[in-house]
Formats: C-alpha cells, structure tokens, sequence
C-alpha cells in the first residue's frame, strides 16, 4: 500500500447500501418490538383472568 500525495482517498463502504440496511434492521426491531409487547400483553391478560377465576 502506498500513500500518494494529493491523491483523494474513497470510503470503503456504500452509503445506500448502509442506509438500505439500516432501514431493514430498524423495520426488524419494530416488530419485534411489537411482538414482544403483544406477548406481555397476552402474559398480562392471562394473569388477570387467573386471578379473577380464584376470588
């Protein structure tokens, strides 16, 4: 590797390209999110309804 003066230097990596997959990944965590909170609400009814089946 050499190191030419007044030469400009590319980035390695692709701006769309991490943008794109930027985008996938927050899209992913949103449903999960999403998944997991309709689970705890799910969780949460269940408990509810157990305890009112015993008073």
């Amino acid at each position: 590797m050499r190191v030419l003066q007044g030469s400009l230097e590319r980035s390695n990596v692709s701006g769309v390209e991490e943008m794109t997959r930027l985008i996938e990944v927050t899209r992913s965590y949103e449903q999960i999110a999403a998944m997991v909170k309709s689970q705890d609400d799910l969780r949460a009814r269940a408990i509810n309804r157990l305890g009112s089946l015993q008073s």
